[in-house]
């Protein structure tokens, strides 16, 4: 076959625009594939989305299930991008005198709160404001549920849990959180679970989001059919478990700095023969 110099040509041009339309596309299928799912417990929706621990990392504007005392189906959640979590279920849980979170009794009462802390972050609208949780302060009552259907990988995972309708000054109040995984769907035992606590000394309203100190950050590895398992519950003066919001987030699909920078070099490739090739 004989290509003469103007099918060269017409080649190679067409070489040096696709190459960066083609990284430019490898970018865009590697970013869409992050999955940050947002769940804001309570009635109130959300009216800042984008003001919460994970922050501008799920978008602009994420999306936010609003999740009350029902368990969620499958279909029923979306992803922070607006997508359907395609397979991804919710159920919700308690327990009173075992540490074990019974799937077949959901949380009682779902309650805007905000009485003292409702400034700052905890401003009207803010998804660590409302919450879900049962019982009276002085009995055991922890509040979580079971999440089927995620993918497997590493998992980031930020928690809000704070009773925003009582001052924490005096009562060395707090909120204890148990994450951990299961092989099979159902009741699951939380004690020996990895464990984080929130202590709250005051009950001032926080200028912003801080780990250790208003959330809790904790990470979790998942394997294909685990069920992601979580449970809270109070020390000190209230020993409700409290739900305000918690964000789960696959960072096994969000891309390292490396790829942003392998893809940023093709594209730059691309352009610059393209540009000699104009010349």
């Amino acid at each position: 076959m004989v290509v003469d110099s103007v099918s060269k040509e017409v080649i190679t041009m067409k070489s040096n625009y696709l190459a960066p339309l083609f990284a430019l596309g490898i970018l865009s299928a590697v970013v869409s594939q992050a999955q940050v799912l947002m769940l804001d417990f309570g009635p109130t929706t959300t009216t800042t989305p984008a003001n919460s621990p994970y922050g501008t990392g799920a978008g602009a504007s994420p999306v936010w299930n609003q999740v009350q005392l029902a368990d969620v189906a499958a279909g029923g959640l979306q992803y922070a991008t607006g997508s359907t979590a395609t397979g991804v279920i919710l159920n919700l849980g308690t327990a009173t005198t075992t540490t074990t979170l019974n799937l077949g009794t959901n949380p009682g009462t779902s309650n805007v709160l905000g009485g003292i802390l409702n400034t700052g972050i905890y401003a009207t609208g803010s998804v660590g404001t409302d919450a879900i949780y049962s019982g009276t302060n002085s009995v055991l009552n922890t509040t979580g549920f079971q999440v089927s259907g995620l993918a497997a990988g590493n998992y980031d995972i930020y928690i809000t849990a704070r009773n925003t309708s009582r001052d924490d000054a005096t009562s060395g109040y707090g909120q204890v959180v148990k994450l951990g995984t299961s092989t099979t769907s159902g009741n699951f035992d939380y004690n020996a679970y990895s464990s984080k606590t929130l202590t709250y000394a005051g009950a001032t309203s926080s200028t912003a989001w801080v780990e250790n100190g208003n959330y809790l950050k904790m990470s979790i590895t998942l394997t294909s059919g685990d069920f992601l398992n979580l449970a809270v519950y109070g020390t000190g003066g209230d020993l409700r478990g409290f739900l305000n919001s918690v964000q789960i987030v696959n960072t096994s699909t969000i891309p390292e700095p490396s790829t942003y920078a392998l893809v940023a070099g093709a594209t730059a490739l691309g352009v610059i023969g393209l540009r000699r090739r104009r010349s």
